[in-house]
């Protein structure tokens, strides 16, 4: 009885996503990744620093652009800070918050043609074991630099598609 109600759950999904998304095409909605302006992404460089973070952010990047070739060059400067937000009763912290920032400038080739800025707020856990908390650290570190990459790749599609429908790279 359960799978009859998961097949008509699913048949009930299906039929309003079908009459759903000719009412968006209608109203002139385009997902930004749908865009042929998103190829612009594909081989942007990106230089993002030595530090961990900065790889960490360059990474992300580079997987969200994807490989290709073009004329733009993104350059970032990452910074960290984290604090101790909760103390447990033998005055340790027990919780942090780490901001991760990022301030990025495009370039066509010598010329900035966008600059924008970034950030995003993780918190983590502080274990008692010294490599657990290095792991949970390091952990809160991967997550808001992947999140700050998927951030400054839609400030960068939108300011790719803007700049290919001939309106400028600064909004």
């Amino acid at each position: 009885m359960t799978l009859k109600r998961s097949g008509a759950a699913r048949f009930t999904i299906a039929a309003l996503a079908l009459l759903v998304l000719p009412a968006l095409a209608a109203c002139g909605f385009q997902p930004l990744y749908a865009s042929p302006d998103y190829r612009h992404l594909a081989g942007v460089e990106i230089e993002a620093g030595p530090d961990r973070l900065g790889y960490l952010i360059e990474d992300a990047l580079e997987e969200e652009f994807g490989a290709g070739r073009s004329a733009y060059r993104l350059v970032i400067a990452a910074s960290s800070t984290e604090r101790a937000l909760g103390v447990s009763a033998d005055a340790r912290a027990r919780r942090f918050g780490l901001t991760v920032g990022a301030q990025y400038r495009l370039l066509h080739g010598e010329e900035t043609v966008h600059e924008g800025a970034a950030s995003e707020l993780v918190y983590f856990d502080a274990p008692t074991e010294a490599y657990a908390l290095i792991s949970a650290r390091r952990s809160a570190e991967q997550q808001g630099a992947d999140a700050l990459a998927r951030q400054i790749s839609r400030d960068i599609a939108l300011v790719l598609r803007r700049i290919e429908a001939g309106y400028g790279g600064e909004s």
